[in-house]
C-alpha cells in the first residue's frame, strides 16, 4: 500500500501470492523455463515479454505428465488472441470464431480417451471446456460453457479453467463465470488405437493418430503468462484492481498510473473527486511490481 500525505491519494495493491500447489508459472520473458516449446518468437507486452504463437510456425508448448502436469487442478493464461484456425482433412480454415487454446488431444480429435480435453474461447464471448469420458466416445462428455462473456479477440484477457476431482469451472479476468461440481473427469490424453500418447499442449497440438495438419488447429496471438496448479479453482493469475482516489483544490491536474508502462492519463477539474482504476485504464499489475502514480510529473 502507498499513501500520499494529506489524504490526496490512496492506492491499494493486492499482490499475487505464491502458492504451495503451483506447478508452473511461465512468464515467457524471452525464453521458456518449463515445458517443451516449438515455433515461438518473443515480443513486448504490457507487462514485459510474451510468446508469439503463429499458424505458420505451428507454435506450441507441451507440458508432459511426466514433468508434473496434474490430472486435477487449475490452468490459467494471460493471452491476446488475434485469430483462430483449423484443418479439416487438410483443408485450412482461418478467421474462425472460436480458438482452441489448450488441449490434451488435437482440435479435430485423435482417438479419444477418458480425459481428452479441449479449452476454447470465442470472439462472441463464449468460453468452454470439454472432457471426453470414454475411449472413442465423443459423447457422453463433461462439458462446461460460459456464454456471452466479455472475452474478445484482439484484447488482453486472463482466462482459465479448473478440472478433475474438484469439478469443472471457468474464470475470466479473476471472476468465475461457470462451474459444475459434478464434472469430475480427470485430465487425460488422446492418442492412437493402442495408447493415449498425446501431450497436454498450449497452442497447436501434435497429432498422435492423424497426420500433421490433417485435423488439428490452434490460435494466432500472444501469451504473456501461463500457470498450472494442482488445486481446484486456484485462480491466482489475475491481479486485484489498483485504484487511486484524488481530491483537487486547483485545476487542472492529470493522473497516470505506471509499472514500467504508462497507462492512460486523465485530467481532473477543480474540486472534483474521482475514483481512478489503473487496471481499467490499461495497467496490468503482477506480483512484486512497484506501482506509482504521477501527478504533474511528480511520482508518489
Amino acid at each position: 500500500m502507498q499513501l500520499l500525505k494529506k489524504s490526496l491519494l490512496i492506492m491499494v495493491l493486492m499482490p499475487v501470492a505464491a502458492s504451495a500447489t503451483e506447478i508452473w508459472l511461465e512468464g515467457f520473458n524471452g525464453s521458456v523455463s518449463s515445458g517443451i516449446p516449438y515455433g515461438l518468437t518473443y515480443e513486448n507486452t504490457p507487462t514485459g515479454k510474451g510468446a508469439r504463437f503463429t499458424r505458420t510456425s505451428e507454435s506450441r508448448v507441451q507440458y508432459p505428465y511426466s514433468q508434473g502436469m496434474p490430472t486435477s487442478g487449475t490452468i490459467e493464461t494471460s493471452i491476446k488472441i488475434d485469430s483462430a484456425y483449423s484443418y479439416n482433412n487438410y483443408q485450412l480454415s482461418t478467421n474462425n470464431q472460436c480458438a482452441l487454446i489448450f488441449t490434451t488431444d488435437v482440435q479435430g480429435g485423435d482417438v479419444f480417451y477418458p480425459g481428452s480435453a479441449w479449452f476454447y474461447a470465442c470472439n462472441n464471448g463464449d468460453i468452454s471446456i470439454n472432457l471426453a469420458t470414454s475411449k472413442y466416445g465423443a459423447t457422453p462428455a463433461q462439458t462446461l460453457a460460459a456464454k456471452g462473456t466479455s472475452f474478445r479477440f484482439g484484447q488482453w484477457n486472463t482466462i482459465g479453467f479448473s478440472f478433475g476431482k474438484g469439478g469443472q469451472a471457468i474464470a475470466l479476468n479473476g471472476k468465475e463465470v461457470a462451474s459444475n461440481a459434478q464434472n469430475t473427469q480427470l485430465l487425460g490424453a488422446g492418442g492412437n488405437h493402442t495408447s493415449a500418447i498425446d501431450i497436454p499442449t498450449l497452442g497447436e497440438s501434435v497429432p498422435g493418430y492423424w497426420y500433421n495438419n490433417q485435423y488439428d488447429g490452434g490460435f494466432e496471438g500472444v501469451v504473456d503468462t501461463f500457470r498450472v496448479s494442482n488445486a481446484s479453482k486456484d485462480w491466482k493469475l489475475y491481479p486485484a484492481p489498483v485504484k487511486g482516489t484524488i481530491s483537487w483544490a486547483k485545476p487542472p491536474y492529470s493522473i497516470r498510473c505506471t509499472n514500467n508502462t504508462t497507462a492512460q492519463s486523465i485530467t481532473i477539474s477543480q474540486n472534483q473527486t474521482i475514483n481512478y482504476d489503473c487496471e481499467k485504464a490499461g495497467l496490468v499489475v503482477k506480483s512484486g511490481e512497484d506501482i506509482s502514480v504521477t501527478i504533474r510529473g511528480k511520482k508518489y
